[in-house]
């Protein structure tokens, strides 16, 4: 072998040396990549399941939410036809209230036009036997009198 061919040898294997040197270093910073997308890949799933599990308790919030609101609209209608109920109830009561009024002031105004005719018969009565007692009066003191007063009989009633 002659010296232009160990050169070449040595020349091939100084290249596979450095061959083999550009995988090593090839394989460490693949393996750096690796390890850095693996990290990478770990800390995104951490994210996406932190984020899922908060979506999940916002979704459960909200479901807590629409039930809690359906009870409160199911509530409110209850609470409205009670409302609705007492408001009829009121309005009969009113009117039942209205008429009694009603006919409490009627019955005043017969018991008022009853007690006014009363009196007014009282009344003439009292002066008819006003009068009587006046005439009987009267008539015996002319009875007492005699016929020597017969002016006064004359202005008699």
């Amino acid at each position: 072998m002659d010296w232009g061919q160990v050169g070449t040898i040595v020349g091939l294997l100084g290249a596979c040396l450095v061959a083999l040197l550009l995988v090593l270093i090839a394989r460490r910073e693949a393996e750096s990549v690796r390890r850095r997308a693996t990290e990478d890949v770990a800390s995104i799933k951490d994210e996406a399941r932190s984020k899922l599990s908060d979506a999940d308790r916002r979704e459960r919030r909200l479901s807590e939410r629409e039930l809690a609101l359906a009870q409160d609209r199911d509530d409110l209608d209850a609470m409205e036809r009670r409302v609705r109920e007492r408001a009829e109830e009121l309005a009969a009561v009113e009117r039942t209230a209205a008429r009694a009024v009603d006919a409490a002031e009627r019955a005043a105004a017969r018991t008022v036009a009853d007690a006014e005719r009363a009196a007014a018969t009282k009344l003439v009565e009292a002066r008819l036997a006003a009068r009587a007692r006046g005439r009987q009066r009267s008539r015996r003191g002319r009875g007492a009198r005699g016929a020597a007063q017969p002016a006064d009989r004359a202005g008699d009633p």
